[in-house]
């Protein structure tokens, strides 16, 4: 996974022209975010935590490190809807696509993502 999207990060910045505006955005921060759980698993190890032989840490950290990890899970689903909603305005709503550009539209998007996480850290 971190080669790949390694390899796709590089492909994206130098190979894609530049009037692919919000959108070359939009999947640079899907393979960051990749790169960014693959990195994030290799540290944690999940499995670990449900062995026998794991390490004693104590319950409470392991409880958050195994929920922000559940949380961090479900960035890709949210950036699945945004790029289902930037696609489905390319199709049928061309005018909207300029929102992507909007700085207010991009916070709001990122806040959505982020209060996903939030949310399900606190589960």
């Amino acid at each position: 996974g971190l080669l790949l999207n390694s390899i796709l990060l590089y492909a994206i910045r130098k190979f894609s022209r530049t009037n692919l505006g919000a959108y070359k955005h939009l999947l640079t921060i899907f393979a960051a975010v990749d790169v960014f759980l693959v990195i994030f698993h290799v540290a944690v190890r999940p499995v670990s935590f449900f062995s026998k032989i794991s390490i004693d840490w104590d319950k409470l950290i392991v409880q958050r490190i195994t929920a922000l990890y559940a949380a961090c899970q479900s960035v890709p689903f949210t950036l699945l809807g945004i790029h289902f909603l930037y696609r489905y305005w390319c199709v049928r709503r061309p005018q909207k696509i300029a929102l992507f550009s909007n700085w207010k539209f991009a916070f709001f998007l990122a806040f959505l993502t982020i209060g996903g996480v939030c949310a399900w850290y606190a589960l």
